[in-house]
C-alpha cells in the first residue's frame, strides 16, 4: 500500500504541474519576438466576444459602465502579451502586458484597452500609440510583417488599420477620431480620412498608465473597412508604440473575435480546455494504475 500511495501522490503533483503549465506558460507565455510566423509558434487565440445589446457607452476613457463589469460579459476579458519586433541593430527591450476587453451590442463594437507606460510627455509630434490590424480578406493572415505593413507574404488580400495616438491636440477624456487605414499586397490604400468611423477616448496617468475606449460601427459603407456582419472568425493583431510611432513597437501575436454560428463558451484563461484534458488523462493512467496494483496485491493475497 505504500508504495501504492507513493505512485499516486507523484502522478497527481505530475499532473497538477501539468495544469498549471499549459493554463498560465500559454497565458503570460512569451510574446511574438517578430522574427517568423507567430502562428507557427502560438497558434491562434480565440475570443468568445460577448453580446450585450443593452451595452452602451460613455466614450471617455473609462470603464465605468455596467456592462464592462458584468459577469457573463468576462470572457471577452483577457491579457495580451506583446513583445518588441526586431528591426535595426538595437531594438527595443520591450515586454508589454495589455488588459483588453472586447464587447459587441447590436450597432457597435467596444473595445477597451489598458497598460503600463513609463513614457513622457507628448510633444508636438506623435508618441504614444495603439494599433489594430483586422483582417479583411487576406489569404493567409498573420501578425508576421517581414519588411513593411503589406500583405503579399501572406498570400495576398486586404487588412484594416486602426490607429490611435496620445497628442497634444486630444484631450483626455475627449473622443476622437482614430487614423482608419489600409493596406494590401503592395502596402498603403490610404483612404480618405474623412470617413473613418473608428472613434476613441483615453486617459493618461503620467508615468504609470493609459486607458483607452474605442468604439466602431458593425458595419460601415467603406471597402477599405472590416465588416463585422458575418459569421466567421475576425482575426487580428495588435501593437503598443512607446515614444516611437515608426518601426520600433511591441507586437502581439494573432487573435481572433468569434462570430461563428456555432460559437462555444472559450474559458477566460487561454489553452485552459488542453489543461483540463491532460488533467484528465492523467487522472485516468492514476486510476489504471491503482487498479492493476489492487489486482496484484489481491492476487499475492490469494497465495
Amino acid at each position: 500500500m505504500i508504495n501504492v500511495k507513493k505512485q499516486y501522490l507523484c502522478f497527481f503533483l505530475i499532473s497538477i504541474t501539468i495544469l498549471l503549465y499549459y493554463s498560465l506558460g500559454i497565458q503570460i507565455g512569451i510574446a511574438y519576438p517578430g522574427d517568423g510566423n507567430c502562428r507557427d509558434e502560438h497558434g491562434i487565440t480565440t475570443i468568445d466576444i460577448p453580446i450585450d445589446n443593452s451595452a452602451n457607452i460613455v466614450l471617455d476613457g473609462v470603464a465605468n459602465e455596467e456592462f464592462w463589469s458584468k459577469p457573463e460579459n468576462q470572457k471577452g476579458n483577457l491579457i495580451i502579451p506583446l513583445a518588441s519586433i526586431r528591426i535595426g541593430s538595437n531594438p527595443p527591450d520591450l515586454l508589454i502586458y495589455m488588459n483588453a476587453m472586447f464587447i459587441m451590442n447590436a450597432n457597435y463594437l467596444y473595445i477597451f484597452c489598458e497598460w503600463e507606460d513609463n513614457s513622457t510627455d507628448p510633444e508636438d509630434y506623435y508618441t504614444d500609440a495603439l494599433l489594430f490590424c483586422w483582417d479583411i480578406n487576406v489569404v493567409n493572415f498573420s501578425a508576421y510583417f517581414p519588411s513593411s505593413m503589406e500583405t503579399k507574404h501572406m498570400g495576398g488580400g486586404r487588412a484594416d488599420s486602426w490607429k490611435w495616438y496620445h497628442h497634444t491636440s486630444v484631450s483626455s477624456g475627449v473622443p476622437s477620431l482614430c487614423i482608419d487605414d489600409c493596406f494590401e499586397d503592395d502596402g498603403w490604400v490610404d483612404p480618405n480620412p474623412e470617413l473613418s468611423q473608428v472613434e476613441a477616448a483615453f486617459t493618461h496617468v503620467q508615468d504609470a498608465s493609459y486607458t483607452v475606449e474605442i468604439r466602431r460601427s458593425l458595419t460601415t459603407n467603406e471597402e477599405y473597412d472590416v465588416q463585422y456582419n458575418e459569421k466567421k472568425d475576425y482575426l487580428f493583431n495588435v501593437a503598443i508604440y512607446d515614444n516611437d510611432v515608426h518601426e520600433n513597437h511591441a507586437m502581439s501575436w494573432t487573435y481572433s473575435l468569434d462570430l461563428t454560428e456555432e460559437t462555444a463558451p472559450t474559458p477566460i484563461i487561454p489553452g485552459f480546455l488542453i489543461s483540463l484534458v491532460v488533467f484528465n488523462l492523467n487522472i485516468i493512467g492514476i486510476m489504471l494504475i491503482l487498479q492493476i496494483n489492487r489486482k496484484k496485491s489481491n492476487k499475492q493475497k490469494i497465495k
